[in-house]
């Protein structure tokens, strides 16, 4: 009877063997591709993928083009200006706040007299905070 619980530890024990070897190789594929993984997120900013110098292209003579190679044309398009926000409303007032120079900022080094020749204007919303007051009516 011995010999017959040794002979079935021992089956246990290579099957474990085996189940270990088959988690063990799951486990260095996995760990493979995870690297490959972070390699293509994280490595050099290459179009080349590693072994790609192996693959079997043809090469072209000059500027030959395959004949399988098609030209499509495009339809031309208007782009909408997405830049910046939306201009404020016309129906706010607006004061204007004029940022000019003085005399001496106006003389060149060398003299001469700078001119305008042109005009940035930017809009800024302002608010005035709520203003509160006592109003005193006077009855006779």
């Amino acid at each position: 009877m011995g010999t017959a619980v040794a002979e079935k530890v021992e089956e246990l024990i290579k099957a474990k063997d085996l189940k270990i070897m088959g988690l063990e190789n799951r486990v260095r594929h996995l760990e493979e591709q995870l690297r490959l993984a972070l390699y293509r997120a994280f490595g050099k900013s290459s179009e080349k993928l590693p072994g790609q110098d192996d693959l079997p292209f043809e090469d072209l003579k000059g500027d030959e083009t395959p004949a399988t190679i098609e030209t499509i044309v495009v339809a031309e398009h208007e782009r909408r200006n997405k830049a910046g926000r939306k201009p404020l409303a016309d129906s706010l007032p607006r004061v204007d706040v004029p940022h000019d120079l003085t005399d001496a900022e106006l003389t060149c080094a060398c003299g001469h007299q700078l001119v305008k020749i042109g005009e940035d204007i930017s809009e800024k919303l302002m608010m005035v905070p709520a203003q509160i007051w006592v109003a005193r009516h006077h009855h006779s």
